[in-house]
């Protein structure tokens, strides 16, 4: 089982609220990414992130977004309406 260690991994706040950097060592490759919360539900039960980073070494960037939920799964009250459209804006 593989597990991160202080030496691997590091964060760190953004400019604003709710962006961060998070710095990572991976097989001797430093890559940085930059995440910022694009939305979230009023009571936190899912949140948007996006996030862009790149391992400089090897000439990679990527860019990326994730619904979060506490269980995984789709937000039930987001399956229609404004939830749903509210989640397809923040992508």
């Amino acid at each position: 089982r593989r597990h991160w260690s202080a030496d691997e991994a590091g964060a760190s706040e953004g400019a604003s609220p709710g962006a961060w950097t998070l710095n990572t060592l991976d097989n001797g490759m430093v890559s940085e990414e930059r995440w910022t919360t694009v939305d979230a539900a009023d009571d936190l039960s899912w949140a948007v992130l996006h996030y862009s980073g790149a391992a400089r070494r090897a000439g990679q960037s990527y860019v990326g977004a994730l619904l979060c939920t506490a269980d995984g799964q789709w937000p039930a009250d987001c399956r229609s309406g404004e939830g749903l459209e509210r989640i397809r804006r923040a992508f």
